[in-house]
């Protein structure tokens, strides 16, 4: 299970039964992540929920499973798609570690969301600005989403998957440097020869003189 951080506000809401419900983002839609371990950025696409926005899903402190804070399946927690990103509201279940949240929350000293993620589709490239990208386009499943102390960075998938984009742009730019540029007179010479013997002949044909 891999994770990722926003820092964003959160919102304390008093509902229409007079509890209180916390309203925050786990995650932003077509914005870079910071850089993941110094090397990339991930983007998330719009549609890249799209298949796991009605799954069961929990709301933990900081991705701690004995500290639940809600649950889709059980009505205590609402997952909803907009154009910022994944919204997500939980109802505070009024227990001793949900109060000492909010209290941090109102403090200031929490102020960021995680979500948890799986079997993702991905693609890789390089920008015009020389970063990497991770450009994410649908999530397989969808763990958990928590309001979080600090950002929490898986670093065993996701490396691998960097370090094989690096290894192929890598022999591809490797393949680049070793073709061999024939100089246009040379090609003007060769194209000239009448009656060329097989080897020129073969050598017209691969540089498209023939």
């Amino acid at each position: 299970m891999e994770r990722r951080n926003y820092d964003m506000k959160f919102e304390v809401r008093s509902n229409e039964e007079g509890n209180q419900e916390v309203v925050g983002y786990a995650a932003i839609f077509n914005s870079d992540s910071v850089k993941i371990g110094g090397k990339f950025v991930e983007i998330i696409e719009e549609r890249a929920f799209d298949e796991v926005i009605n799954d069961d899903v929990v709301a933990l402190f900081n991705h701690d499973q004995s500290k639940v804070l809600g649950r889709t399946s059980a009505g205590t927690l609402k997952l909803s798609l907009d154009k910022s990103g994944l919204q997500y509201r939980y109802i505070d279940p009024q227990t001793s570690y949900s109060k000492d949240l909010l209290i941090s929350i109102d403090r200031g000293d929490i102020k960021g969301s995680s979500f948890g993620f799986a079997e993702v589709t991905d693609k890789w490239y390089r920008r015009d600005d020389g970063v990497v990208v991770r450009s994410i386009s649908k999530i397989g499943k969808l763990g958990d989403v928590s309001p979080v102390t600090s950002p929490a960075y898986e670093t065993t998938s996701v490396f691998k998957r960097y370090n094989e984009f690096i290894d192929t742009e890598q022999r591809e730019e490797k393949t680049e440097e070793t073709k061999t540029e024939i100089p246009e007179e040379i090609k003007e010479e060769i194209k000239e020869i009448k009656t060329p013997n097989r080897n020129v002949r073969e050598l017209q044909l691969s540089i498209g003189l023939a």
